[in-house]
């Protein structure tokens, strides 16, 4: 495959790098699409679109907090768009259970009905 690109040179492969690129298909990639296929399974599609979304809101904030970096007024109010619009997309009504009654026999292990 790296034929066009490398011609008919010899490819050296480091086994540092190649364990590297194994970890993160694993570990980065592998782990992260098993993750999204279990959240559109349990919340659906619509619940699982909004984490791109949150993932933006998520690393401005840990730049400005690990890294120094600064928060202007615009990049504040894109924060505030962006959780306002995730907003209605995760509301949901919580539906009432039925209430689950309990039912006790007269008569339970180690006792006689008389």
């Amino acid at each position: 495959m790296a034929l066009p690109a490398g011609g008919l040179e010899s490819v050296d492969i480091d086994p540092a790098g190649l364990i590297a690129v194994v970890i993160l298909g694993i570990f980065g990639t592998g782990f992260t699409f098993a993750l999204n296929y279990r959240l559109i399974a349990d919340e659906g599609a619509t619940n699982a679109a909004t984490v791109v979304y949150l993932l933006t809101v998520v690393s401005i904030t840990l730049g400005a907090v690990v890294l120094g970096e600064q928060l202007t007024f615009r990049v504040v109010a894109g924060m505030v768009a962006v959780l306002v619009g995730v907003g209605p997309a995760r509301w949901q009504k919580r539906t009432s259970s039925p209430s689950v009654q309990v039912t006790t026999e007269a008569s339970s292990i180690g006792q006689s009905v008389v």
